[in-house]
C-alpha cells in the first residue's frame, strides 16, 4: 500500500520521470545511474505497537544522500501514516532534489532541458529587472525552439503577471498580462496533467476579472495534485482574492 500510494502521489508531479524498480536497492542504482538521476526509498521498521519508515533520496551519480527523514505511523494508523509520508516527501524530499539539481547545473549549456531549469532558477530568484527580463527571454525562446515542452510556460506566464517577479514596479501592462493568457492557454492545451499550468491560468482569468474561470481552474488544480506545497499556496491565493 506504501509503495503504490506514493507512485501515485509523486507521478502527479510533471516536472520528474518517475521509473518504478523491482530489484535490490544497490542493483538498480548500479543500472539506473545517470546524472539526473536520483533514487527514492523507504524501509518499514517496527517501533512499538506500530511502524515508522525511514525515507531517503540519494542520487544515483554517485550515492551522495541528499534527504532523509524517519516517519511514524503509529499514531496515524496505515492510510493516515501513508498519506503523511506521501506529502512529507512532495514537501521536502523534491524541493532538496531540485536544489541539488540546479546545483549542478553548468553556466552555460545546448542541453534544452539544462536551459529550463537554469531559466526557471532565475526566473524565481531575479534580484533585478535585468534578470528576471533575461529569464524571460530565455524561457520565449525555448518555446520558439520547442512549443510542445510544456513545462516552460508556467514560469514565463508568471513573470509577465508580477511585474517580472516583482523586479520592476509597473513592467507588467495590458500587453504582458494579453501575452501571459496566450501562454498559459497554451501551455495547458500542451500538457493537461501539468497542474502549475492551472494555476497560472487561473491568475490570468483573475487579472482581466473573470472570476468563474478562475475559480475553475483553482480547483482543477487542487482535484489534480493536493501533495504539492507550492500549488497549494497559489491555490490558497487565488481563493482569498477571488
Amino acid at each position: 500500500e506504501l509503495r503504490e500510494e506514493v507512485l501515485s502521489g509523486l507521478s502527479r508531479f510533471r516536472e520528474i520521470q518517475l521509473v518504478a524498480d523491482d530489484r535490490p536497492e544497490e542493483e538498480a542504482a548500479e543500472t539506473r545511474r545517470h546524472e539526473r538521476g536520483y533514487q527514492l526509498t523507504a524501509i518499514l521498521l517496527p517501533e512499538g505497537d506500530g511502524v515508522k519508515a525511514v525515507a531517503r533520496a540519494k542520487r544515483l551519480a554517485d550515492g551522495r544522500v541528499v534527504w532523509s527523514e524517519t516517519m511514524s505511523l503509529a499514531a496515524t494508523g496505515t492510510a493516515g501514516g501513508v498519506e503523511r509520508i506521501v506529502r512529507r516527501i512532495a514537501g521536502a524530499a523534491l524541493p532538496a532534489v531540485d536544489e541539488d539539481l540546479f546545483l549542478g547545473l553548468p553556466q552555460e549549456t545546448d542541453d534544452l532541458y539544462d536551459r529550463y531549469l537554469i531559466a526557471k532558477r532565475r526566473s524565481f530568484r531575479a534580484d533585478s529587472f535585468v534578470e528576471a527580463r533575461a529569464a524571460a527571454d530565455a524561457l520565449e525562446s525555448i518555446i520558439a525552439e520547442r512549443p510542445g515542452f510544456a513545462l516552460a510556460y508556467p514560469p514565463l506566464v508568471r513573470l509577465y503577471n508580477t511585474d517580472f517577479g516583482y523586479t520592476g514596479l509597473g513592467s507588467s501592462g495590458e500587453a504582458e498580462r494579453e501575452r501571459a493568457l496566450e501562454l498559459a492557454k497554451a501551455g495547458l492545451a500542451a500538457d493537461r496533467r501539468n497542474v502549475h499550468a492551472y494555476t497560472v491560468l487561473a491568475f490570468c482569468y483573475l487579472w482581466h476579472g473573470e472570476d468563474g474561470p478562475a475559480r475553475h481552474f483553482f480547483e482543477q488544480a487542487l482535484t489534480l495534485n493536493p501533495y504539492n506545497p507550492v500549488r497549494l499556496q497559489e491555490c490558497a491565493t487565488g481563493f482569498t482574492y477571488i
